[in-house]
């Protein structure tokens, strides 16, 4: 009787010098060379990004041996673990039966905050020049193209209209498919304005609530934990479009009014979602402080709403994990050198970087020292770049060494948008009549006509509608065919 394992342990030199298939071709001459043995039990273990463990079980009787069962572990990435509250345990991210997790997901962009260039109202992102005064786009974000919609639909349509959309961008089918092909997690950007109405008073748009409910519910329902994105806060923090601003500035710190307004906000998800454990963690708040002269004059104040921020929904939810942005496109983090959470310390650092940062250790080294001074954990909670796959498959790699997930942005955009994405669509084939009258000062169609390309619009978001982009699964799940490149 023969025991036996075989323990790959330096995954960037097994992976860069065999391809995968000629692992599992290694695998298999190694069952037929053993069949001549009584073999009990072999197992093996690829240490690859930390998330594959096979173990393979076989009995053998007279020089036969018959497959009893083959067991596939995601380790720290298994939806098994999708279990219970996360915290941050020095450094690392654990659930409540102290199982480490590394999540891996996607972000659900344009589904309560909806972006232009992913859309295809504009081409490009479209930032503005820094220190220079500039409005809103006329359908780069969505604040702008419901002032577009407004126009071209009237407002009744436009009210029912959002309703529409985020019932129909993001539905049950989204989280079904995201969970199947592997992935333990998923992004949920919010914009303040869709749950706080922007009117005198304090006033939640129930409404909202109860459809980040029923994704809740998905999620639970599908083993993924669900990252509360507080994308666009309150007046805007950020400088850009996807902070739902009114203009490129960052009124959410000189307004006093517009910051005590997140601040009860975010006690308002605190008190609904205080013993949702699907809730993985809220991360607050997206790329603060971003392609601004005024930096270093606001990062005080942003280290003011953080501090202010956490010692208030303590009051209320003592359980949820609190991932912390940067600013300048949450990029830089040097700020967080002191404790942000005193009294639970359940808290961490939420960092994006895409292609322009080089996968190397010594990109994250001062983000990695912070988080080991602090004894917090670190999450990339976005990223992605274009068809930049050995950029990803090494970035992740090495975050997977230091326990950090990631999440890549986004899963659903148009056709061509140049970001990363799974399900790409296509707008209808009248769509120019609404960007043309939008950004070119075209006739404006009529009413009827407007609304029918909407609702034509409405239709093409559905998942069966949509081309899925299966390129990245390989990649990001280490299934099929691909390569890592030797550097990182």
């Amino acid at each position: 009787m023969l025991s036996c394992s075989l323990l790959f342990s330096d995954p960037f030199f097994l992976l860069n010098t065999l391809h995968y298939s000629l692992i599992f071709r290694f695998v298999k001459q190694f069952f037929k060379k053993y069949y001549v043995f009584s073999l009990k039990i072999v197992k093996i273990y690829f240490l690859t990004q930390k998330t594959r463990i096979f173990i393979i079980e076989e009995k053998a009787q007279n020089q036969k041996a018959s497959a009893e069962r083959w067991y596939f572990c995601m380790g720290y990435y298994d939806k098994e673990r999708v279990r219970g509250f996360l915290h941050n345990q020095d450094g690392i991210i654990v659930n409540d039966f102290g199982e480490e997790v590394i999540l891996r997901g996607w972000g659900m962009g344009n589904w309560d905050n909806p972006e232009g260039f992913m859309l295809g109202t504009q081409s490009g992102f479209g930032l503005f020049e820094p220190g220079k005064y500039a409005p809103m786009g006329r359908m780069d974000r969505g604040r702008s193209m419901d002032q577009i919609l407004r126009e071209t639909c009237g407002t009744k349509y436009a009210e029912e209209f959002w309703k529409r959309w985020r019932r129909l961008y993001l539905t049950e089918e989204d989280i079904a498919l995201l969970s199947r092909r592997g992935y333990n997690s998923v992004r949920l950007p919010i914009r303040a304005g869709s749950f706080l109405y922007e009117e005198p008073g304090i006033t939640y748009n129930e409404d909202s609530f109860a459809m980040l409910n029923d994704v809740l519910d998905w999620c639970e329902t599908y083993q993924v934990y669900a990252v509360v994105d507080f994308h666009a806060a309150t007046a805007g923090q950020s400088g850009i479009p996807c902070d739902d601003g009114v203009d490129n500035g960052q009124h959410l710190y000189d307004d006093e009014e517009s910051m005590e307004r997140m601040f009860l906000l975010m006690e308002e998800f605190m008190r609904r979602y205080k013993d949702r454990w699907i809730i993985g963690a809220y991360d607050c708040i997206n790329e603060p402080i971003s392609m601004t002269p005024r930096r270093e004059e606001l990062t005080p104040k942003l280290v003011y709403f953080y501090e202010e921020m956490i010692r208030r929904c303590r009051k209320i939810d003592q359980k949820h994990l609190f991932l912390l942005n940067g600013t300048q496109f949450s990029s830089l983090t040097y700020f967080f050198d002191h404790e942000f959470d005193p009294e639970y310390h359940n808290w961490g650092i939420s960092l994006h970087a895409y292609e322009m940062v080089v996968p190397e250790v010594a990109s994250l080294a001062s983000v990695l020292r912070t988080c080991r001074e602090q004894k917090i954990c670190l999450w990339m909670g976005e990223t992605g770049g274009r068809n930049e796959h050995a950029w990803q498959t090494t970035m992740y790699e090495i975050l997977a060494e230091y326990h950090a997930g990631y999440n890549l942005w986004c899963w659903k955009t148009v056709e061509g948008a140049g970001c990363a994405s799974i399900l790409n669509f296509n707008v209808p084939d009248e769509w120019h009549l609404i960007t043309d009258y939008a950004i070119n000062g075209a006739a404006k169609p009529s009413y009827e006509h407007a609304q029918a390309i909407w609702d034509s619009y409405l239709e093409c978001l559905a998942v069966d509608k949509c081309k899925e982009n299966t390129q990245y699964h390989p990649y990001l799940l280490r299934e099929g065919n691909f390569e890592i490149p030797a550097i990182g």
